[in-house]
């Protein structure tokens, strides 16, 4: 039993880190993530969308592993 505790940690973790380089590439992709660039509102505003995207995706992810671990 605990090895399938386990792999559903291990399944939990690959989800996370696949949304983490998914989100870091789209912040990338808008240039969100130059040094350069001068925050304005509008890319305040574009960087929280991708990471609250992000962060729904994610949830969506985990909820659907775990109802699938049941």
């Amino acid at each position: 039993m605990t090895s399938n505790l386990g792999d559903n940690e291990s399944e939990e973790d690959g989800i996370r880190a696949f949304v983490r380089r998914n989100t870091r590439v789209r912040l990338m992709a808008a240039g969100l993530l130059s040094p350069k660039r001068k925050r304005t509102e509008e890319s305040f505003a574009l960087e929280m969308r991708i990471r609250h995207e992000a962060q729904a995706q994610e949830d969506w992810a985990l909820i659907r592993l775990r109802e699938k671990q049941k």
